[in-house]
């Protein structure tokens, strides 16, 4: 009897000290552990329940239904969990719980039944770990990964990432634009073969000078350092060929280790055929300050400038002061020799000009869609002209005519362009004030010269006939049948 009472009181001193160890977790634990009854009143909770909800005691915190600590965004949601908690016996989630001060918290939540030996429920059990930090540094991460979306989306360079097998991880719009007008998730997975890169943009070209795209990409892998390509050659789908100015750098993951390629690519083209042009523009003043002869400068220009640049016609009119009008002096090819040849003029004051307006302002006039604009005048020897720009030849105030440019590609002149051609038209006015100088001063100096031996010869003569002789040699008539010598005596 003694030893069955015995037995007794030590299985109750394990269950108690079971049941000790149990409550010790609970009430030690960081998560809110509480238990509710069937009907909502609160039975239990832990310490850390009151601390996360900011309550001054357990009792306070008691005296509460269950729906009093939830958001009220999240009460509807609470309820129909409840319906699947019955069912199922348990749910998993987030919920937004409310602290005594009105200000949410969020919590990941573990809802589940507590039942007796026959299957009825005798509380419900929640455990709620707080993730409103972890929520927040995920927001502050969506909001950063947002941004850094938006940058990359925004830019007009190209911005995309590869792994170790050279697929793309990301790209961004203007890059998968390049690539027939994909959409960026459409060429995740996919590498420059699969894209239809041309082998010999992939693994280069020593004759052309291509390094090629893959061997870069090895290059950053293999040694971890970074490889700029300042001229990489690359064929557009429309078979137009593009500078880029390309920066590829090893991506590191949070281990340090390197997980991938990032790439940076700028579109180069324009600025180096501005430079290029520029360069040009230079050259051809260079050559056009050694060139005297009006007709010939400006020949010069037009054959040159559009052998340089490419346009589809160039021609240059003189102002006519005392006609108002402005005059061909020079054009290039066939339409510029019949327009040359025909004398073709516009008048200064007309209206629907750009030329004449370009004169009337003193101002570069562009007009890059010309079937939009009311004042273009259209030219039957240039059918095929889609943008024109007119600039003004001018020296100071003094008008001395007009350069008129044209090309048959619409939105053609950019103001890169403009900078380039105002400063030709500049040392074009520069150059033809030089040669109308210098034919003006070659001029002078013939009659001073012609005045001058004229002098000396009369200086000389000591009869009529010497005198008769010396004036018809110095003006040079030596087809003459008759000369005479009128003396007037006083």
């Amino acid at each position: 009897m003694l030893a069955s009472q015995i037995a007794v009181a030590v299985e109750n001193a394990r269950l108690f000290a079971e049941s000790a160890q149990r409550l010790a977790i609970l009430e030690n634990s960081d998560d809110y552990i509480g238990m509710a009854a069937p009907d909502g009143k609160q039975l239990y909770i832990n310490p850390a329940g009151v601390r996360m909800l900011g309550y001054d005691s357990l009792e306070e915190m008691l005296s509460l239904p269950g729906e009093a600590l939830l958001s009220p965004d999240d009460l509807q949601r609470y309820t129909e969990n409840l319906d699947h908690i019955y069912t199922e016996g348990s749910w998993r989630g987030e919920m937004q719980l409310m602290r005594k001060d009105g200000t949410p918290v969020m919590v990941e939540q573990s809802i589940f039944l507590i039942r007796d030996a026959d299957g009825e429920v005798l509380a419900i059990a929640t455990i709620s770990t707080d993730i409103t930090e972890r929520k927040q540094a995920e927001a502050a991460r969506a909001r950063q990964d947002m941004l850094i979306r938006a940058i990359i989306n925004a830019t007009d360079d190209w911005i995309f990432l590869k792994d170790h097998e050279f697929r793309y991880l990301l790209v961004n719009p203007p890059f998968a634009e390049y690539y027939g007008g994909r959409q960026p998730e459409d060429m995740v997975g996919l590498d420059d073969y699969e894209l239809g890169t041309p082998e010999y943009l992939i693994e280069g070209d020593p004759e052309q000078g291509i390094v090629g795209i893959r061997n870069d990409d090895r290059e950053v892998l293999s040694t971890g350092q970074a490889v700029h390509n300042p001229h990489d050659v690359i064929n557009f789908a429309d078979g137009s060929i593009h500078i880029l100015d390309t920066k590829k750098m090893p991506l590191h993951g949070p281990d340090g280790n390197i997980i991938g390629v990032l790439g940076m690519a700028r579109d180069m083209t324009q600025v180096e055929r501005a430079r290029r042009r520029q360069q040009l523009a230079y050259e051809l003043g260079q050559r056009l300050n050694t060139l005297l002869d009006p007709d010939e400068l400006l020949d010069e220009v037009v054959t040159r400038m559009s052998e340089a640049f490419g346009f589809y016609h160039a021609h240059i009119y003189l102002y006519d002061e005392a006609g108002q009008k402005l005059v061909v002096q020079a054009g290039l090819g066939e339409a510029g020799a019949t327009m040359k040849e025909r004398q073709h003029s516009i008048a200064l004051n007309l209206p629907q000009s750009l030329v004449a307006r370009a004169a009337r302002t003193f101002e570069p006039v562009v007009v890059n869609d010309v079937s939009l604009d009311p004042n273009h005048l259209p030219n039957p020897l240039l059918p095929e002209t889609r943008s024109e720009v007119a600039l003004p030849l001018v020296m100071g105030q003094r008008l001395i005519g007009v350069m008129d440019i044209q090309h048959n590609l619409a939105e053609f002149f950019t103001e890169d362009e403009i900078q380039v051609l105002s400063l030709l038209s500049s040392q074009i006015s520069v150059a033809l004030s030089n040669a109308h100088s210098f034919d003006a001063t070659q001029a002078a100096l013939a009659q001073t010269e012609m005045l001058y031996r004229a002098s000396e010869r009369l200086n000389e003569a000591t009869s009529a006939q010497e005198l008769l002789a010396a004036v018809l040699e110095t003006v040079n008539i030596s087809d003459a049948n008759r000369a005479g010598v009128n003396v007037f005596e006083r």
